[in-house]
């Protein structure tokens, strides 16, 4: 009996140890027994490609990365200034315009006479693409637009501050909306300050009178390099957005309340009208023109900023091909494949060369926000026409472009058999 009980005792003596053994860790972030914070680990901020599920690099044919920018911010002003840096001259003398309801302009280029800064048009146009146009045309552009500028290269207001977010920011890729704080549904940014923007109104005014108006400068004053300020009137469909350009300029009074005289912003943007304070360059692009908060906030223009500028990352800009585009698909008049990215595709280039170097036909699918992937199937038509004769050599390039860079995903020699 006593050896029976010795026997229990060390029995329940090994559970004892066996329990304390498999006792759980401290969960992550819990305070321990000796009054010390174990530390949760380290997340990886290491930015990524944004794939979809279950797909890898090494899937695709041709898979080219972009470098993110280091300062978000400035990033987003200095590619505005690139933008209105592109210097081109006129092929021949062209005027366009519209003229809608509340809003209308026209703009005429003369020949030889040199510009600065991509023209004032509807095509969403990326620096790469304007810049490879050029370089085809000894550097010369014209159009003989029957839209207006629904037909010329060149961005407005809203898509040269997309394409410059773009650099980073996947997301700012709609029309001006996106940037319309009482649009919740469409709405891709954050309000700068503590202003009330109340859901679904069409105007910045509304906003506006919605706020204390010490509160809407108070705004202003927080606006930093790469926000956005927006004069919006969706009644009469008149909307103009500026970019931020540096840090807010302020003045107090002696009670610590803005004085909206002679405090300001200082913005970027591109227009529908060539700056006549500039006798220096031919530009519809307005830099560094200075704007009082008063001035400001009787036109009814709201601030606002991303949360990517407070976290500074975000997803490696790529472009993909996931097959590749071989001589003997050509040669029988096929094209395959898809072509998709994380950011949106600004451009797409399929052109043909004959065996002289000459571009013989180009098909050209440009944004018009419908995303991210495209399917080369549906071209195929379009870029074997009738002038693409049986027996001749020809070049086949594939060009493509997001706002970050562009890549050539293929280039390859053939014989077309018709």
């Amino acid at each position: 009996m006593k050896k029976f009980l010795l026997l229990v005792a060390a029995m329940l003596l090994c559970l004892a140890l066996v329990a304390c053994a498999t006792e759980p860790k401290d969960p992550v972030g819990a305070e321990t027994g000796d009054g010390t914070e174990t530390q949760a680990p380290e997340v990886d901020s290491t930015p990524k490609n944004k794939l979809p599920d279950g797909i890898k690099a090494e899937d695709y044919y041709k898979f080219v990365t972009f470098d993110l920018p280091t300062d978000f911010r400035q990033a987003a002003v200095d590619f505005m200034r690139k933008q209105a840096s592109v210097t081109w001259t006129p092929e021949y003398t062209f005027t366009y315009g519209n003229k809608f309801d509340n809003w209308g302009f026209s703009l005429t280029y003369q020949a030889g006479v040199k510009y600065t800064g991509i023209p004032y048009g509807s095509m969403n146009s990326s620096i790469e693409e304007f810049q490879k146009y050029l370089d085809e045309h000894r550097g010369r552009y014209a159009t003989n637009s029957q839209n207006g500028y629904y037909d010329v290269m060149g961005t407005q207001c809203n898509t040269a501050i997309n394409r410059s977010l773009q650099q980073f920011y996947p997301e700012a890729d709609g029309e001006s909306k996106q940037y319309m704080p009482s649009y919740s549904d469409l709405f891709v940014g954050k309000k700068v300050g503590d202003y009330v923007a109340p859901e679904g109104v069409k105007k910045g005014l509304d906003i506006i009178a919605a706020n204390d108006i010490q509160t809407i400068y108070e705004s202003y004053a927080l606006a930093k390099t790469g926000d956005v300020i927006m004069g919006k009137n969706d009644e009469t469909a008149v909307t103009h957005l500026r970019m931020v350009a540096a840090e807010a300029v302020v003045s107090r009074n002696g009670t610590g309340e803005i004085n909206p005289h002679r405090s300001y912003l200082v913005c970027v943007e591109q227009t529908d009208t060539f700056d006549s304070t500039r006798k220096d360059v031919n530009t519809t692009w307005w830099m560094d023109h200075k704007y009082t908060f008063d001035t400001l906030a009787k036109a009814g223009w709201v601030a606002v900023t991303f949360e990517c500028y407070e976290t500074n990352t975000s997803f490696i800009p790529y472009i993909a091909l996931d097959q590749e585009i071989t001589a003997d698909m050509l040669s029988k008049g096929n094209l395959n494949g898809t072509v998709s990215s994380d950011y949106p595709i600004a451009y797409i280039h399929m052109s043909l060369y004959d065996s002289t170097g000459k571009l013989v036909n180009r098909v050209v699918k440009f944004n018009t926000y419908e995303g991210r992937k495209e399917t080369l199937r549906k071209h195929t038509f379009n870029l074997f026409t009738d002038d693409i004769k049986a027996g001749q050599q020809y070049t086949f390039v594939l060009d493509v472009g997001i706002a970050r860079g562009n890549a050539e995903l293929c280039r390859v020699d053939f014989t077309y058999n018709g």
